[in-house]
Protein backbone atom coordinates (compact mmCIF):
# COMPACT_ATOMS: atom_id res chain seq x y z
CA UNK A 1 0.00 0.00 0.00
CA UNK A 2 1.47 3.66 -1.05
CA UNK A 3 2.62 5.68 2.19
CA UNK A 4 3.63 2.56 4.19
CA UNK A 5 5.33 1.95 6.53
CA UNK A 6 4.57 5.69 8.10
CA UNK A 7 7.50 7.00 10.72
CA UNK A 8 6.27 8.25 14.00
CA UNK A 9 9.34 10.02 16.09
CA UNK A 10 9.53 10.81 20.37
CA UNK A 11 12.20 12.84 22.16
CA UNK A 12 12.48 11.32 25.72
CA UNK A 13 13.77 14.19 27.99
CA UNK A 14 15.65 13.62 31.76
CA UNK A 15 13.32 13.45 34.03
CA UNK A 16 13.92 14.51 37.62
CA UNK A 17 16.57 14.31 39.39
CA UNK A 18 16.37 11.71 41.89
CA UNK A 19 20.46 10.61 42.40
CA UNK A 20 23.77 12.17 43.52
CA UNK A 21 27.15 10.24 43.33
CA UNK A 22 30.64 10.51 43.76
CA UNK A 23 32.21 10.93 39.97
CA UNK A 24 36.13 11.69 41.24
CA UNK A 25 37.57 9.55 43.93
CA UNK A 26 36.36 10.10 47.53
CA UNK A 27 40.00 9.40 49.04
CA UNK A 28 43.16 10.72 48.06
CA UNK A 29 45.96 12.71 49.97
CA UNK A 30 47.98 15.62 49.76
CA UNK A 31 50.73 17.92 51.64
CA UNK A 32 48.50 19.56 54.65
CA UNK A 33 48.05 22.77 53.78
CA UNK A 34 48.12 22.90 49.92
CA UNK A 35 44.78 21.94 47.62
CA UNK A 36 44.09 18.70 46.49
CA UNK A 37 45.00 17.73 42.93
CA UNK A 38 41.48 16.18 41.82
CA UNK A 39 38.82 18.60 43.45
CA UNK A 40 35.54 16.59 44.58
CA UNK A 41 33.01 15.98 41.85
CA UNK A 42 29.53 14.64 41.85
CA UNK A 43 27.02 13.50 38.97
CA UNK A 44 23.16 14.03 39.67
CA UNK A 45 20.60 11.59 37.77
CA UNK A 46 17.50 10.61 37.12
CA UNK A 47 15.39 7.95 38.15
CA UNK A 48 16.37 6.29 34.58
CA UNK A 49 20.41 7.22 35.15
CA UNK A 50 20.11 9.91 32.60
CA UNK A 51 22.38 12.92 33.91
CA UNK A 52 20.70 15.75 34.94
CA UNK A 53 21.29 19.35 34.60
CA UNK A 54 20.65 22.71 36.40
CA UNK A 55 20.63 21.08 39.56
CA UNK A 56 22.24 23.31 42.75
CA UNK A 57 24.83 21.18 44.39
CA UNK A 58 26.28 22.18 47.88
CA UNK A 59 29.89 21.53 48.85
CA UNK A 60 31.53 21.96 52.56
CA UNK A 61 34.01 21.47 55.21
CA UNK A 62 33.76 21.51 58.42
CA UNK A 63 35.92 23.56 61.04
CA UNK A 64 39.39 22.15 60.77
CA UNK A 65 39.46 20.42 57.50
CA UNK A 66 40.70 23.08 55.06
CA UNK A 67 38.73 25.86 53.22
CA UNK A 68 36.89 25.40 49.87
CA UNK A 69 36.42 28.04 46.79
CA UNK A 70 33.35 27.17 44.69
CA UNK A 71 31.06 25.65 47.24
CA UNK A 72 27.95 26.01 45.42
CA UNK A 73 28.00 24.75 41.99
CA UNK A 74 25.58 23.99 39.75
CA UNK A 75 25.38 20.76 37.54
CA UNK A 76 26.48 20.95 33.68
CA UNK A 77 24.61 19.36 30.80
CA UNK A 78 25.87 15.98 31.78
CA UNK A 79 25.09 16.25 35.32
CA UNK A 80 28.80 17.00 37.00
CA UNK A 81 29.24 19.60 39.51
CA UNK A 82 32.90 19.98 41.01
CA UNK A 83 33.79 22.16 43.81
CA UNK A 84 36.45 24.99 42.71
CA UNK A 85 39.21 23.46 45.11
CA UNK A 86 39.54 21.86 48.71
CA UNK A 87 42.71 23.11 50.41
CA UNK A 88 43.99 20.68 53.48
CA UNK A 89 43.91 21.95 56.97
CA UNK A 90 47.54 22.94 57.97
CA UNK A 91 47.65 19.90 60.61
CA UNK A 92 48.43 16.74 59.25
CA UNK A 93 45.64 14.19 59.36
CA UNK A 94 42.24 13.33 57.97
CA UNK A 95 40.31 15.81 56.78
CA UNK A 96 36.36 15.33 55.10
CA UNK A 97 34.32 17.67 52.69
CA UNK A 98 30.92 16.95 51.78
CA UNK A 99 28.45 17.15 48.64
CA UNK A 100 24.64 17.48 49.24
CA UNK A 101 21.71 18.62 46.72
CA UNK A 102 18.62 18.56 48.70
CA UNK A 103 16.90 15.03 49.33
CA UNK A 104 18.26 13.71 46.25
CA UNK A 105 19.00 9.60 47.21
CA UNK A 106 22.60 9.70 47.80
CA UNK A 107 23.27 12.91 49.47
CA UNK A 108 25.44 14.11 51.35
CA UNK A 109 28.51 12.29 49.50
CA UNK A 110 31.34 12.30 51.75
CA UNK A 111 35.00 12.65 50.15
CA UNK A 112 38.14 12.11 52.46
CA UNK A 113 41.68 13.67 52.13
CA UNK A 114 44.50 12.60 54.10
CA UNK A 115 47.06 15.76 54.76
CA UNK A 116 50.71 14.69 54.81
CA UNK A 117 53.36 16.11 56.96
CA UNK A 118 56.12 18.31 54.36
CA UNK A 119 59.70 19.03 53.65
CA UNK A 120 61.25 19.87 57.16
CA UNK A 121 61.76 23.30 57.48
CA UNK A 122 61.76 22.92 61.83
CA UNK A 123 62.93 22.21 64.54
CA UNK A 124 60.61 21.49 67.68
CA UNK A 125 61.56 20.60 71.17
CA UNK A 126 59.01 17.85 72.40
CA UNK A 127 60.84 16.94 75.61
CA UNK A 128 62.63 20.18 77.25
CA UNK A 129 66.06 19.02 79.19
CA UNK A 130 65.50 19.29 82.83
CA UNK A 131 64.83 22.65 84.05
CA UNK A 132 67.79 22.32 86.90
CA UNK A 133 71.21 20.47 86.49
CA UNK A 134 74.14 20.01 87.91
CA UNK A 135 77.34 21.44 86.09
CA UNK A 136 79.46 18.13 84.56
CA UNK A 137 75.88 15.71 84.95
CA UNK A 138 74.03 14.59 82.21
CA UNK A 139 70.56 15.96 82.52
CA UNK A 140 68.11 13.90 84.39
CA UNK A 141 65.13 14.37 81.43
CA UNK A 142 67.45 14.28 78.07
CA UNK A 143 65.97 16.53 75.32
CA UNK A 144 64.24 15.39 72.04
CA UNK A 145 63.93 17.00 68.85
CA UNK A 146 61.26 16.35 66.11
CA UNK A 147 61.81 17.55 62.20
CA UNK A 148 58.48 19.71 61.66
CA UNK A 149 57.29 20.74 58.10
CA UNK A 150 56.07 24.57 58.07
CA UNK A 151 53.23 23.86 59.31
CA UNK A 152 54.34 22.18 62.63
CA UNK A 153 53.80 18.94 61.53
CA UNK A 154 56.03 16.03 62.56
CA UNK A 155 58.48 15.31 59.08
CA UNK A 156 59.21 11.86 59.10
CA UNK A 157 63.13 11.68 57.63
CA UNK A 158 65.94 9.62 59.25
CA UNK A 159 69.26 11.07 58.98
CA UNK A 160 69.64 14.74 59.81
CA UNK A 161 72.20 14.91 62.97
CA UNK A 162 70.95 17.58 65.62
CA UNK A 163 73.47 19.54 67.06
CA UNK A 164 72.95 21.34 70.82
CA UNK A 165 74.69 24.73 71.44
CA UNK A 166 74.62 27.03 74.39
CA UNK A 167 72.43 30.07 73.20
CA UNK A 168 72.75 31.78 76.55
CA UNK A 169 74.49 31.42 79.68
CA UNK A 170 77.89 32.01 81.67
CA UNK A 171 81.02 32.60 79.33
CA UNK A 172 83.34 29.15 79.55
CA UNK A 173 80.69 26.86 79.81
CA UNK A 174 80.90 23.62 77.44
CA UNK A 175 78.65 20.77 76.35
CA UNK A 176 79.05 17.21 76.74
CA UNK A 177 76.98 14.27 74.20
CA UNK A 178 75.68 17.47 71.91
CA UNK A 179 74.47 15.83 69.17
CA UNK A 180 71.44 13.11 68.27
CA UNK A 181 70.58 11.78 64.78
CA UNK A 182 66.98 11.38 63.74
CA UNK A 183 64.86 8.35 63.28
CA UNK A 184 62.31 7.51 61.28
CA UNK A 185 59.68 9.01 62.88
CA UNK A 186 62.37 12.40 62.44
CA UNK A 187 62.69 12.37 66.25
CA UNK A 188 66.37 13.00 67.38
CA UNK A 189 66.54 12.07 70.63
CA UNK A 190 69.94 12.66 73.06
CA UNK A 191 71.91 10.87 75.77
CA UNK A 192 73.86 11.79 78.09
CA UNK A 193 73.86 15.63 77.37
CA UNK A 194 75.06 17.55 79.95
CA UNK A 195 76.59 21.33 80.43
CA UNK A 196 79.66 21.97 82.44
CA UNK A 197 80.58 25.87 83.29
CA UNK A 198 79.65 28.18 86.00
CA UNK A 199 76.68 28.46 87.97
CA UNK A 200 73.84 30.18 86.66
CA UNK A 201 71.61 30.22 84.23
CA UNK A 202 71.69 28.46 80.53
CA UNK A 203 69.35 27.84 77.41
CA UNK A 204 70.28 25.52 74.65
CA UNK A 205 69.68 25.99 70.81
CA UNK A 206 69.22 22.98 69.13
CA UNK A 207 70.28 23.50 65.08
CA UNK A 208 70.22 21.03 61.65
CA UNK A 209 71.42 21.87 58.94
CA UNK A 210 69.65 24.73 57.32
CA UNK A 211 66.42 24.36 59.62
CA UNK A 212 65.01 26.82 61.47
CA UNK A 213 66.55 26.21 65.79
CA UNK A 214 64.62 25.56 68.13
CA UNK A 215 65.94 26.89 71.74
CA UNK A 216 65.05 25.13 74.93
CA UNK A 217 63.73 26.76 77.98
CA UNK A 218 66.32 28.11 80.56
CA UNK A 219 67.89 25.66 82.46
CA UNK A 220 69.16 26.25 86.06
CA UNK A 221 73.00 25.11 86.55
CA UNK A 222 74.35 24.36 89.86
CA UNK A 223 77.38 23.81 91.00
CA UNK A 224 79.59 20.66 89.70
CA UNK A 225 80.02 17.18 91.82
CA UNK A 226 83.26 16.75 93.46
CA UNK A 227 84.94 13.37 95.15
CA UNK A 228 87.81 13.39 97.27
CA UNK A 229 90.08 11.23 97.72
CA UNK A 230 93.09 10.44 100.61
CA UNK A 231 95.64 8.83 98.34
CA UNK A 232 98.49 8.05 101.00
CA UNK A 233 99.41 8.97 104.57
CA UNK A 234 103.14 8.55 105.76
CA UNK A 235 104.37 7.83 107.34
CA UNK A 236 102.25 4.91 108.72
CA UNK A 237 102.40 4.76 111.67
CA UNK A 238 103.58 7.82 113.55
CA UNK A 239 103.82 9.03 116.31
CA UNK A 240 102.47 11.50 118.73
CA UNK A 241 103.70 15.29 117.39
CA UNK A 242 105.26 13.90 114.42
CA UNK A 243 104.01 15.38 111.42
CA UNK A 244 102.25 13.55 108.70
CA UNK A 245 103.04 13.98 105.16
CA UNK A 246 98.45 13.34 104.02
CA UNK A 247 97.92 13.82 100.20
CA UNK A 248 94.44 14.13 98.68
CA UNK A 249 93.03 14.74 95.28
CA UNK A 250 89.65 16.49 94.43
CA UNK A 251 88.04 15.33 90.86
CA UNK A 252 84.87 16.31 88.94
CA UNK A 253 83.88 15.88 85.71
CA UNK A 254 83.05 19.22 84.59
CA UNK A 255 86.61 20.16 85.31
CA UNK A 256 89.65 20.83 87.64
CA UNK A 257 88.21 21.94 91.12
CA UNK A 258 90.04 25.14 93.17
CA UNK A 259 90.28 26.30 96.81
CA UNK A 260 91.30 24.09 99.76
CA UNK A 261 90.97 20.69 101.38
CA UNK A 262 90.89 20.21 105.20
CA UNK A 263 91.96 16.84 106.57
CA UNK A 264 91.42 16.13 110.19
CA UNK A 265 91.24 13.04 112.21
CA UNK A 266 88.56 14.75 114.73
CA UNK A 267 90.59 16.68 116.56
CA UNK A 268 93.99 18.02 114.83
CA UNK A 269 93.55 19.19 111.18
CA UNK A 270 95.73 20.44 108.08
CA UNK A 271 94.73 22.89 105.49
CA UNK A 272 96.29 22.81 101.39
CA UNK A 273 95.07 23.27 98.35
CA UNK A 274 93.53 21.32 96.03
CA UNK A 275 96.53 22.40 93.36
CA UNK A 276 99.10 21.18 96.02
CA UNK A 277 97.80 18.03 96.94
CA UNK A 278 98.84 17.42 100.17
CA UNK A 279 99.13 19.43 103.43
CA UNK A 280 101.35 18.21 107.29
CA UNK A 281 99.59 16.66 109.74
CA UNK A 282 100.83 16.50 113.35
CA UNK A 283 98.85 14.28 115.64
CA UNK A 284 98.65 14.65 118.89
CA UNK A 285 96.77 11.46 120.48
CA UNK A 286 98.06 8.18 120.31
CA UNK A 287 96.10 5.28 119.05
CA UNK A 288 94.02 4.02 115.98
CA UNK A 289 92.95 7.36 113.79
CA UNK A 290 90.35 7.89 111.37
CA UNK A 291 91.45 10.75 108.87
CA UNK A 292 89.20 12.20 106.57
CA UNK A 293 89.47 15.05 103.97
CA UNK A 294 86.82 17.41 103.18
CA UNK A 295 86.88 20.01 100.15
CA UNK A 296 85.66 22.96 101.10
CA UNK A 297 83.90 24.20 97.49
CA UNK A 298 84.00 27.23 95.36
CA UNK A 299 81.87 28.80 92.91
CA UNK A 300 81.39 26.20 90.68
CA UNK A 301 82.25 22.97 92.56
CA UNK A 302 80.27 21.37 95.40
CA UNK A 303 81.55 20.25 98.80
CA UNK A 304 82.78 16.92 99.26
CA UNK A 305 84.18 14.85 102.06
CA UNK A 306 86.57 11.99 101.51
CA UNK A 307 85.95 7.80 102.56
CA UNK A 308 87.70 7.37 106.18
CA UNK A 309 91.18 6.32 106.01
CA UNK A 310 92.74 4.44 109.03
CA UNK A 311 96.05 5.43 110.59
CA UNK A 312 97.98 4.60 113.50
CA UNK A 313 99.56 6.91 116.06
CA UNK A 314 101.96 5.09 118.57
CA UNK A 315 103.30 7.19 121.69
CA UNK A 316 105.99 9.10 121.42
CA UNK A 317 109.56 8.65 122.99
CA UNK A 318 110.31 10.57 125.86
CA UNK A 319 113.64 11.59 127.68
CA UNK A 320 114.07 11.90 131.58
CA UNK A 321 116.61 13.79 133.04
CA UNK A 322 117.97 14.19 136.90
CA UNK A 323 119.07 18.06 136.65
CA UNK A 324 120.34 18.66 139.85
CA UNK A 325 121.21 17.30 143.37
CA UNK A 326 120.80 19.41 146.79
CA UNK A 327 122.70 19.55 148.78
CA UNK A 328 125.72 17.93 147.33
CA UNK A 329 126.94 16.25 149.05
CA UNK A 330 124.61 15.91 151.69
CA UNK A 331 124.30 13.83 155.17
CA UNK A 332 122.90 10.94 156.46
CA UNK A 333 119.56 11.81 157.71
CA UNK A 334 119.28 15.14 155.41
CA UNK A 335 116.83 15.09 153.14
CA UNK A 336 117.89 16.11 149.47
CA UNK A 337 115.79 17.94 146.53
CA UNK A 338 116.33 16.02 143.21
CA UNK A 339 115.48 18.11 140.19
CA UNK A 340 114.54 16.23 136.74
CA UNK A 341 112.81 17.20 133.56
CA UNK A 342 110.70 14.82 131.14
CA UNK A 343 111.05 15.63 127.55
CA UNK A 344 109.69 15.07 123.98
CA UNK A 345 109.39 15.84 120.74
CA UNK A 346 106.22 14.85 120.46
CA UNK A 347 104.97 17.89 122.69
CA UNK A 348 104.60 18.06 126.88
CA UNK A 349 104.70 14.25 128.48
CA UNK A 350 102.06 14.83 131.95
CA UNK A 351 102.04 11.60 134.57
CA UNK A 352 104.68 11.44 137.27
CA UNK A 353 108.58 10.46 137.52
CA UNK A 354 109.90 8.68 140.81
CA UNK A 355 113.74 8.87 141.70
CA UNK A 356 115.34 6.28 143.46
CA UNK A 357 118.82 5.58 145.26
CA UNK A 358 117.71 1.52 145.09
CA UNK A 359 116.34 1.80 148.59
CA UNK A 360 114.47 4.87 149.00
CA UNK A 361 113.06 7.41 147.12
CA UNK A 362 110.21 9.98 145.71
CA UNK A 363 107.79 10.66 143.68
CA UNK A 364 105.86 13.66 141.77
CA UNK A 365 104.33 14.99 138.91
CA UNK A 366 106.29 15.94 135.47
CA UNK A 367 104.90 19.58 136.44
CA UNK A 368 107.03 19.53 140.16
CA UNK A 369 109.90 19.21 138.28
CA UNK A 370 111.34 18.00 141.80
CA UNK A 371 110.96 15.52 144.80
CA UNK A 372 112.42 15.06 147.71
CA UNK A 373 113.36 12.11 150.51
CA UNK A 374 116.62 10.88 152.69
CA UNK A 375 119.14 8.73 152.14
CA UNK A 376 119.39 5.82 154.63
CA UNK A 377 123.00 5.52 154.83
CA UNK A 378 126.34 7.54 154.02
CA UNK A 379 128.26 6.26 151.13
CA UNK A 380 127.89 6.94 147.31
CA UNK A 381 124.74 6.71 146.34
CA UNK A 382 123.18 6.28 142.27
CA UNK A 383 120.10 7.72 141.64
CA UNK A 384 117.96 7.40 138.74
CA UNK A 385 114.29 8.79 138.10
CA UNK A 386 111.90 6.96 136.32
CA UNK A 387 109.26 8.41 133.73
CA UNK A 388 105.68 6.94 134.27
CA UNK A 389 104.53 7.23 130.90
CA UNK A 390 100.87 8.51 129.75
CA UNK A 391 98.97 7.75 127.34
CA UNK A 392 100.92 9.54 124.42
CA UNK A 393 104.15 9.27 126.06
CA UNK A 394 106.60 6.02 126.67
CA UNK A 395 108.06 5.55 130.34
CA UNK A 396 111.58 6.22 130.37
CA UNK A 397 114.61 6.25 131.94
CA UNK A 398 117.24 9.30 133.50
CA UNK A 399 120.92 8.42 133.22
CA UNK A 400 122.27 7.09 136.78
CA UNK A 401 123.97 10.29 138.88
CA UNK A 402 125.80 9.84 141.76
CA UNK A 403 125.76 11.28 144.99
CA UNK A 404 127.50 11.65 148.19
CA UNK A 405 125.94 11.08 151.46
CA UNK A 406 128.50 12.06 154.53
CA UNK A 407 128.77 11.04 157.79
CA UNK A 408 127.77 14.13 160.22
CA UNK A 409 131.03 15.17 162.33
CA UNK A 410 131.12 13.63 166.15
CA UNK A 411 130.98 16.19 169.32
CA UNK A 412 134.53 17.58 169.81
CA UNK A 413 135.74 17.50 173.66
CA UNK A 414 137.52 20.52 175.44
CA UNK A 415 140.64 19.64 177.69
Amino acid sequence: MSGSPVTFTATGTTGAAATIAANSPTSQSATAGTAVSAPPSVIVKDANGNPVAAVTVTFGVAPGNGTITGGSQTTTGDGIATVGSWTLSGTAGSNTLTATSGSLSGSPVTFTATGTAGAPTQLSITTQPSSTAQSGEAFTQQPVVQLEDANGNAASESGPVVTAVIATGPAGATLANATATTGGTGAASFSGLAISGPVGSYTLRFESGTLTAATSETIALSAASTTTTITAHTPDPSTVGQAISVNFSVTSNAGTPTGNVTVTDGTDSCVGTVAAGTCDLTLSTAGARTLTATYAGDANFAVSTSAGVGHTVNQAATTTTITSVTPEPSTVGQAITVAFSVTSLGGVPTGSVSVTDGAVGCTAAVTDGSCSFIPLAAGDEVLVATYSGDANFLTSDSAPVHHTVNVPPGPTSSR
